[in-house]
C-alpha cells in the first residue's frame, strides 16, 4: 500500500510558493506516494489538475482572519482528517500552517511538517506585531515534527524568536530549475527589446505584485537614487497582482 501525503495550502493565491509545492508534489508522486493538495485557488487547482496531482476539494482555510469561521474550518478539517489515513501532512502559508497543523495533530497524523515560505511579519513590522505572530507560530510549532524555512536567514530569525529549537527548525533553501532561466535570446537583443541603452544599469524584479514584496519601497529608492545623479538606473517589474495599478502610477 502506497503511503499517502497531503499538502495543505487553503485559498492562498497562486504564486512562487505554489510552484515549489507543485514540484514537491510531483517529486513525491514519482517516489511512490499518493499525493493530494488541499487548495482552492482556481489557478492553482488548474495547475495541479494539469500535472495529474489530486486536489482535495475541502473549503476550510480562508486567507482573511475570522475567529469563528476559522474555528469552523479547523473542525471541518479535523473531522475530514479523522476519516482519512494520511501518513504525512505538509502545511504551507501562515493560515494553512496554523489550522492545518492543529487539525492534523488532533487527528493523530503520524508525521506533520510545515514550510515557512515567509513569515507573516517582516523587518519593518512593529515589535508588538512580531511578538504576537511569533507566539502563534510557537504554539503551532508544538503541533508538528519539523518546521522548514526556505533560507538560513529565516531559520536564524525563527530561532531568535523562540518559535522552535534547532532540532525542529531546519533550513532547506529553495532551488530554481535551470531550464527556467536559460536565455532564449542574446543579452544585446533582450536589452534592445526592453528599450535599454548601452549605458543603462537595469534591475529586474519578477514575482507577484503584492504589498509584502516591498516593490513600492524599491520604486521610492529608485527615485531617490536618480535624484542623486544615478540617471542610468532602470527598474523593470515583471508580474501581475493587486498592486499593479498603484505601481504603474508610481
Amino acid at each position: 500500500m502506497r503511503p499517502k501525503l497531503l499538502h495543505i495550502v487553503g485559498d492562498s493565491k497562486f504564486g512562487g510558493g505554489s510552484l515549489i509545492i507543485l514540484d514537491l508534489a510531483k517529486a513525491a508522486a514519482v517516489n511512490g506516494f499518493d499525493v493530494s493538495v488541499l487548495a482552492t485557488d482556481p489557478v492553482f487547482v488548474d495547475e495541479l489538475n494539469s500535472a495529474g496531482i489530486d486536489v482535495a476539494n475541502l473549503n476550510c482555510i480562508w486567507r482573511d482572519v475570522s475567529p469563528l469561521r476559522d474555528l469552523m474550518g479547523f473542525r471541518r478539517l479535523r473531522s475530514w482528517l479523522d476519516e482519512t489515513d494520511y501518513s504525512i501532512v505538509h502545511t504551507h502559508t501562515s493560515k494553512g500552517g496554523v489550522i492545518g497543523r492543529a487539525a492534523a495533530w488532533r487527528a493523530g497524523v503520524p508525521a506533520i511538517l510545515h514550510t515557512v515560505h515567509g513569515f507573516a511579519f517582516h523587518e519593518a513590522s512593529t515589535r508588538t506585531y512580531i511578538r504576537a505572530v511569533a507566539a502563534v507560530e510557537k504554539w503551532a510549532a508544538k503541533r508538528c515534527h519539523r518546521v522548514v524555512t526556505v533560507s538560513d536567514f529565516h531559520r536564524d530569525w525563527g530561532l531568535s524568536l523562540g518559535i522552535a529549537g534547532p532540532e525542529k527548525l531546519v533550513s532547506i533553501p529553495n532551488g530554481i530549475d535551470p531550464s527556467r532561466i536559460y536565455p532564449s535570446r542574446s543579452r544585446t537583443e533582450m536589452r534592445r527589446t526592453l528599450g535599454l541603452e548601452p549605458g543603462h544599469f537595469a534591475l529586474l524584479s519578477t514575482g507577484r505584485l503584492a504589498r509584502q514584496k516591498g516593490l513600492a519601497d524599491l520604486l521610492k529608492a529608485t527615485a531617490h537614487l536618480r535624484s542623486r545623479g544615478l540617471s542610468s538606473l532602470r527598474v523593470l517589474l515583471a508580474g501581475a497582482g493587486p498592486l499593479r495599478g498603484e505601481l504603474e502610477e508610481m
